[in-house]
């Protein structure tokens, strides 16, 4: 298989890999790097509190709640995320680019996580757009939403890196994963497995199975679309 695949060839169905492979390689590449993923997800989830916590002085669905206005309290909940969005997004973006720079033997920044707000919007809606999609696909029956939720993998990396619009990222990452669903959905059930393990350890677990999951998405990206290096950031952003 090749070490670094293209768009091309990932569109051409040229690729494969096997479960114990991906899991293999990403293991090894946490190693050095566990330190950097991990301060970047507490760097989000800092943010992700505080900004929690600045909107419920204006959303606060626990009032609601607490009143028995169940419909008034999920509206308010949805205020919350979708305010959050614009602020999060970009930086979770981020944290998928660090683990495929990783992958792809590239220097890896922590601030680089704030690099991504120039794109802020078609993450935003890619985000929502996918969500959607696969909310709809756990309405209908849970298999399709299962389903749909891998197929859109590498939405988001596809936006940054390859620059492709919203809608060509969605056609793309369905196209090339549903060719190979059933490894990915063995490689993902295989990560949920150890999340699950991870909770029998109170949470220390997650120091390793977090920065593995990133590198496995990261190794996976590389191998089947290649990096190119061509993402827009604040640095290099025309206003």
């Amino acid at each position: 298989m090749q070490e670094n695949g293209s768009l091309n060839n990932a569109l051409n169905q040229e690729y494969d890999f096997s479960v114990k492979e991906i899991l293999s390689e990403a293991w090894r590449l946490t190693e050095g790097a566990k330190l950097i993923l991990n301060v970047s997800f507490i760097l989000y989830i800092l943010v992700a509190v505080l900004l929690s916590a600045l909107l419920s002085l204006i959303f606060d669905p626990k009032i609601y709640y607490e009143s028995q206005q169940f419909f008034k309290g999920f509206l308010s909940e949805q205020a919350q995320s979708l305010l959050s969005l614009p602020i999060l997004m970009p930086i979770m973006s981020g944290i998928v680019m660090l683990a495929i720079k990783r992958a792809s033997r590239k220097k890896m920044e922590i601030l680089s996580i704030f690099n991504y707000y120039v794109l802020v919007w078609p993450l935003v809606f890619a985000s929502l757009l996918v969500n959607a999609v696969v909310i709809l696909g756990f309405v209908m029956l849970i298999i399709p939403g299962i389903y749909l939720s891998i197929t859109f993998a590498f939405v988001i990396p596809l936006i940054i890196d390859k620059q492709l619009g919203i809608i060509d990222a969605m056609k793309t990452s369905y196209k090339v994963v549903s060719k190979r669903w059933f490894k990915f959905f063995g490689l993902y059930a295989t990560l949920a497995f150890f999340a699950l393990l991870c909770i029998l350890t109170l949470g220390i677990g997650f120091i390793w199975v977090l920065p593995l999951s990133l590198m496995v998405n990261g190794v996976l990206y590389r191998r089947i679309f290649g990096f190119s290096n061509l993402e827009k950031t604040e640095d290099d952003a025309s206003f």
